[in-house]
């Protein structure tokens, strides 16, 4: 099943994909702190990216990282796992969380959200595709972005 973009169900699973010709991953402590630690690790990681490429990657990271401690029970000091995969044409992002899963929809542009719900909108405008995949104790949520 799917939405826009959106895979509900990853493609990637029954099939074989190419290994990652570099891979990455760190965890962060859940808190206030946890976007902007992830955006510091990420740009620690050493190959740096091309200038817009690297502004869409932080900004959906940042998202991603906020929505796992807002709502995916990341709270202080629970863990938040960022993996990165890059391939030669491509970029892939994973944020894990304790939380239990959820189905995204879309906001009603109708009655725009109070406050904030914009995090996945900007996700699903920005990135090639992203997925949610949920585990019987966590949640992943991943972008891609094609390499520029």
């Amino acid at each position: 099943m799917s939405l826009g973009k959106v895979l509900l169900r990853p493609t990637r699973r029954g099939r074989t994909e190419p290994e990652a010709a570099a891979r990455a991953a760190f965890r962060l402590s859940g808190g206030p702190d946890a976007a902007a630690d992830a955006r510091e690790r990420l740009a620690a990681l050493g190959e740096p990216l091309p200038p817009p490429m690297e502004a869409k990657v932080l900004l959906l990271l940042t998202e991603l990282v906020t929505n796992a401690v807002r709502h995916g029970g990341a709270g202080d000091g629970q863990p938040v796992a960022v993996t990165v995969e890059q391939w030669p044409e491509l970029l892939r992002v994973s944020v894990s969380d304790p939380g239990h899963g959820f189905e995204w929809r879309p906001p009603d542009p109708r009655r725009p959200p109070a406050e904030g719900g914009y995090g996945l909108v900007l996700v699903d405008r920005i990135a090639r595709c992203w997925g949610i995949e949920p585990g019987g104790d966590s949640t992943t949520v991943w972008f891609e972005l094609p390499r520029d």
